[in-house]
């Protein structure tokens, strides 16, 4: 699950170098990337990065300038990973449908590992219920899943010291409904800032918006992959967040910087013409 979700902001960020590099061996380099991530993501099996995956495909492809030439390249890119992907590498996604028919979580593969995953959540749901503001403290809730996991209403698939398998109940168990708040305003306040950015200069910096674009989308996949997945501590969502802002700052920068220049040579022609002799 956390491969997988790492290869998504790596995805996007091959993404975003392939806007903005022109022919060459780089572009040729990244293009390839995305096809063996894409590739790496669907050897993983992981249902949640899957889900996630499509997100970013769906939000990517929505903005690209040539839509139709990009879907149409995604399409033959899909089909001829599939091809060469192992015939079982989807067959635990399509097993989903098999709660939906039979109600029954157990039914989704013969592992077990999503009726495990969802009494997990079921401890979770009971942890953060007990400790809504402050939660149980950091790095505190294997030993808290541990006691509660014991009683009678859970299943022994729940046992032992374990973890949320989710990002966001793993934020709320272990730093409360603040710390949750406190999470995602950090992440949001960056997302609106770097789009906010993206919007107002993406026709004088349209291949830069394009990158910022591309990264936005991989974070977006990323948070839905999370759902499955605790992973809120890992240091590359922060590195991707803090690089996506970067950007966007640059690409700011590089706009009034230009402007700045616009403006002194504007003025140096006006005082020039000022100053030279009247014409006889």
């Amino acid at each position: 699950n956390d491969l997988a979700a790492f290869c998504i902001l790596q995805l996007s960020m091959a993404l975003g170098l392939n806007a903005i590099e022109g022919k060459g061996p780089i572009r040729l380099s990244t293009r390839l990337g995305l096809a063996v991530v894409s590739l790496l993501i669907l050897l993983t099996k992981s249902r949640g990065a899957f889900l996630g995956f499509a997100v970013f495909l769906l939000f990517a492809l929505w903005g690209q300038r040539r839509r139709g030439r990009a879907i149409g390249i995604a399409l033959v890119l899909a089909a001829a990973l599939i091809a060469i992907a192992p015939s079982n590498v989807l067959d635990r996604v399509f097993a989903l449908r098999n709660i939906e028919t039979t109600g029954n979580v157990a039914s989704a593969d013969e592992e077990g590992s999503a009726e495990q995953r969802y009494e997990i959540w079921k401890v979770a749901r009971v942890v953060i219920s007990e400790h809504p503001i402050a939660g149980v403290g950091l790095g505190a809730y294997p030993r808290e899943h541990n006691i509660t996991s014991r009683r009678p209403q859970f299943d022994p698939s729940a046992w032992g010291r374990r973890d949320t398998h989710s990002t966001y109940l793993n934020v709320t168990a272990e730093t409360g409904i603040i710390g949750m708040i406190i999470f995602f305003s950090t992440y949001l306040a960056t997302f609106i800032a770097a789009e906010s950015t993206r919007r107002r200069l993406r026709k004088t910096r349209p291949l830069t918006g394009q990158v910022v674009y591309a990264m936005e989308c991989g974070a977006i996949g990323f948070f839905i992959a999370a759902i499955f997945g605790s992973m809120a501590h890992v240091s590359f969502l922060v590195l991707h967040v803090i690089t996506l802002w970067s950007v966007a700052e640059l690409m700011k920068r590089e706009v009034a910087a230009d402007a700045k220049v616009r403006r002194a040579h504007a003025m140096h022609l006006m005082y020039a013409g000022q100053s030279m002799p009247a014409a006889r």
